[in-house]
């Protein structure tokens, strides 16, 4: 039996329009009991308690009015051990202020993808390779596609 907690906050300070500075800091706690079967009986062994730390600093830039290049930095802190990373990447406007491709490089691999942008909203599909720098044995290799998509209001 597992009860897992997490909180998280983020801010961004724009010190003029075409710079982004931003920092955010997740933390995540569980405890539990473990269970086996001993003799087709459930009994529970050790307890645990475990924490982890997430915390991220970057920086955008809006270079040309098509073109926005970030990066950051993010450690993490595990009870299997800890991990720092460097993420970067440019977006870069193809169609219009709607249509935008993005790549760049997150932990150990690459990413990529796509971005569509409208008044109401967005859509992001994203692509991001072996982003778990430093933690394969725990975490294992990371091939990941996401799809997202938000609504402004």
């Amino acid at each position: 039996k597992t009860k897992s907690h997490s909180w998280s906050a983020s801010a961004v300070y724009q010190p003029n329009p075409k710079v982004s500075l931003g920092v955010f800091h997740s933390h995540s706690w569980d405890k539990g009991k473990d269970r086996i079967y001993v003799d087709g009986e459930l009994v529970e062994t050790d307890s645990y308690k475990e924490q982890s730390n997430q915390y991220r600093f970057g920086i955008g830039v809006q270079v040309t009015p098509s073109t926005f290049i970030a990066a950051d930095y993010q450690h993490l802190n595990l009870p299997s051990g800890n991990s720092d990373q460097i993420f970067a990447g440019v977006e870069q406007a193809i169609i219009g202020d709607w249509l935008y491709l993005y790549g760049g490089w997150a932990g150990d691999g690459p990413t990529a993808g796509v971005g569509m942008y409208f008044p109401a909203g967005g859509v992001n599909v994203a692509y991001m390779h072996d982003t778990n720098d430093g933690l394969e044995e725990t975490l294992g290799k990371t091939r990941i596609v996401m799809a997202s998509v938000y609504v402004n209001f």
